[in-house]
C-alpha cells in the first residue's frame, strides 16, 4: 500500500506546483493589460467625419516669457486730475454755442460766443483814443516841419551876422521840443495797442482793425484742454455769469482703473506692478497700466479693497463707467509652457488638455496651471513643444471622454 500512497501524494503535488505557475504567469500578464484598459479609459476616438464637424484644431505648446498673475475685475473712472471746468469771462448773453453733449473737442477749440458789453467799451475806447492820438500826431509833425524850417532860416542868419545868436539859439531849442513831442506821441499809439490788445485777450478776444466799422460785442468761451463733454448747461439765448460752470470737460487720454482686490489676495498687491485691462465693449483689445495706489481700507458694503492703476487711452476708447477683466502680475515673469485657454479643460479638481495620437485618436494629459494671462494658461505637463494639442474642439473631446467613463461605469 506504502508505494501507492507515495505515487498520488506525488502526483498532487506536481498539480499544486502546476496551478501555482500559472496563476503566477496570469497574474504577471495581467498587470499591463490593466494599465492598457486604464489608458484606454484616458482616450477619445474620432472618425475624420466627426473631427471636420466640429472643426478641431491643433496647436503646439510655447515657451514664453509669463509670470504668475492675479484675476479679478475692474472699472475704468475719470481721472479727477483732468476734469475742466469752463465758465465765461463776464456776465451776458449767449449768442452762439457750438458743442453737444458727449462731443469730443480739442485744446483752443472755440465753444461758445457770449455778448460782452466790456469789450464793445474796450475796442471803442481804443479806436477814439487811436483817433485823437493820430490827430495829435499830424500837429506834431506840421509844428516840427514849422521848426525845422525856422531853425534852418535861422542857422543861415546867424551865419552871415544878420541875426543875433539867441534866435538861432531858440529855433533850435524849438526844434527838439517838436521832435520829442512826436515822438511821444508815436510812442503812446504803441502803447495804446498794446494796452488794447492785453485787454482784449484777457476776455478772450484779439484786437480787430481799428479802420472797421464793425465793433467786437462778444467774448469766446474757448477749450483750455481737450476731451470729452461730459456736462453742458447752455443754450443760445441763455443769461450766464461768471460764476456759473458752462461746460465740463474731461480729459480721457489717461484714465484710473479701479481694481477690485479681495482681502486673501491683498498681501499679494505691491505698487508698480503691472495690468493688463479687457472689456467685452471693446472685444480683442488689451489696455496697459501700472497699480499707483492700493486703498488702505476696505469698502464698506463689500468688504473688499480697491487698487488703482492708470492706463494711457490715446484712442479715447475707453470711457467712464466700463467694465472688464484685470490680470495683474504678481510674479516676474520667467519661461514657462503656454497653450491658449480653451485647450485646457476641467473637470472635478483635475486639469488637463488632449494630445493628438494620429488616426482620430486622442490622449487625456493632466496639467498643472502655474499662472495666466488674458489669452494662455502657463502650465507644467509631460509635454514637448512638438506635441500637438487639441485646441478649438477641446470641450467637445471632454463631452466624448465623460459620456464613455459614463457607458463604462453602467
Amino acid at each position: 500500500m506504502r508505494p501507492y500512497l507515495t505515487f498520488w501524494i506525488s502526483i498532487c503535488i506536481l498539480i499544486c506546483l502546476v496551478s501555482f505557475s500559472g496563476c503566477h504567469r496570469a497574474a504577471i500578464h495581467s498587470q499591463p493589460m490593466r494599465a492598457k484598459q486604464d489608458e484606454a479609459k484616458d482616450q477619445v476616438q474620432l472618425s475624420q467625419g466627426a473631427i471636420q464637424h466640429i472643426g478641431l484644431t491643433l496647436v503646439h505648446p510655447q515657451m514664453t516669457m509669463g509670470g504668475d498673475q492675479l484675476n479679478t475685475t475692474g472699472e475704468i473712472k475719470a481721472n479727477e486730475n483732468n476734469l475742466f471746468h469752463i465758465n465765461s469771462f463776464s456776465s451776458g448773453r449767449v449768442l452762439e454755442d457750438h458743442v453737444y453733449l458727449g462731443q469730443i473737442i480739442h485744446q483752443g477749440e472755440v465753444l461758445a460766443q457770449v455778448q460782452n458789453i466790456e469789450v464793445s467799451k474796450i475796442n471803442a475806447d481804443y479806436i477814439h483814443q487811436l483817433h485823437q492820438n493820430e490827430v495829435d500826431i499830424r500837429l506834431a509833425k506840421t509844428r516840427l516841419d514849422l521848426a525845422q524850417k525856422n531853425y534852418d532860416r535861422e542857422k543861415k542868419l546867424f551865419a552871415l551876422g544878420i541875426s543875433p545868436q539867441k534866435d538861432y539859439i531858440n529855433a533850435a531849442g524849438d526844434l527838439k521840443l517838436q521832435t520829442a513831442q512826436l515822438q511821444g506821441l508815436q510812442e503812446h499809439n504803441t502803447h495804446l495797442t498794446a494796452e488794447a490788445k492785453a485787454l482784449m485777450s484777457a476776455y478772450g478776444n484779439r484786437l480787430g482793425n481799428p479802420r472797421s466799422e464793425h465793433l467786437a460785442i462778444a467774448s469766446p468761451i474757448i477749450a483750455p484742454h481737450g476731451g470729452l463733454v461730459t456736462k453742458k448747461t447752455i443754450t443760445v439765448g441763455d443769461m450766464v455769469s461768471p460764476a456759473q460752470v458752462l461746460y465740463e470737460i474731461m480729459d480721457l487720454s489717461k484714465v484710473w482703473l479701479n481694481i477690485i482686490i479681495y482681502p486673501s489676495d491683498l498681501d499679494k498687491i505691491k505698487l508698480g506692478q503691472k495690468v493688463l485691462f479687457t472689456s467685452d465693449s471693446l472685444p480683442g483689445t488689451i489696455f496697459h497700466g501700472q497699480i499707483d495706489y492700493i486703498q488702505p481700507m476696505s469698502q464698506d458694503m463689500s468688504q473688499t479693497f480697491l487698487a488703482r492703476a492708470f492706463i494711457h487711452n490715446p484712442g479715447l476708447e475707453l470711457k467712464p463707467g466700463m467694465f472688464g477683466q484685470v490680470s495683474i502680475q504678481i510674479k516676474p515673469p520667467q519661461q514657462v509652457m503656454a497653450l491658449p485657454r480653451d485647450a485646457v479643460q476641467q473637470y472635478d479638481q483635475s486639469r488637463y488638455v488632449f494630445k493628438d495620437l494620429g488616426h482620430g485618436r486622442f490622449q487625456k494629459i493632466p496639467v498643472l496651471i502655474t499662472g495666466q494671462d488674458t489669452e494662455h494658461y502657463f502650465i507644467q505637463a509631460s509635454l514637448v513643444p512638438s506635441d500637438s494639442i487639441v485646441s478649438k474642439g477641446s470641450f467637445t473631446l471632454k463631452a466624448e471622454l465623460l459620456k464613455d467613463q459614463l457607458r463604462d461605469e453602467d
